[in-house]
């Protein structure tokens, strides 16, 4: 399993910079968005790189002290929770109400 994840882990920097790459290469040129090149929106990148530095190594740790049950289990109350809050930001709980 380390083997797998370390190999997994391996290519997560070239997937993401092929990526980054088509994105800005092949956004709409007449859709322009102040701070952006592409698809890509620099001050988004700006704010969300930082905390994925500093989170991967968390996980990481995290993944190596817990027991894979307690993992999945920690790992779907973050899910749930995620959801709930996109769920609630677009309003898509308030109309379930009128149901």
């Amino acid at each position: 399993m380390n083997h797998a994840t370390g190999t997994s882990a391996s290519f997560t920097l070239p997937i993401a910079l092929v990526g980054t790459a088509a994105f800005i290469l092949l956004g709409d040129p007449s859709i322009a968005i102040s701070g952006a090149t592409g698809y890509v929106y620099w001050p988004a990148v700006l704010l969300v790189a930082p905390f994925s530095m500093l989170g991967a190594p968390l996980g990481a740790r995290l993944s190596q002290i817990l027991p894979g049950e307690q993992l999945r289990l920690v790992f779907a109350i973050f899910l749930l929770f995620i959801s709930f809050k996109m769920f609630g930001s677009t309003g898509f709980l308030a109309t379930l109400s009128y149901f």
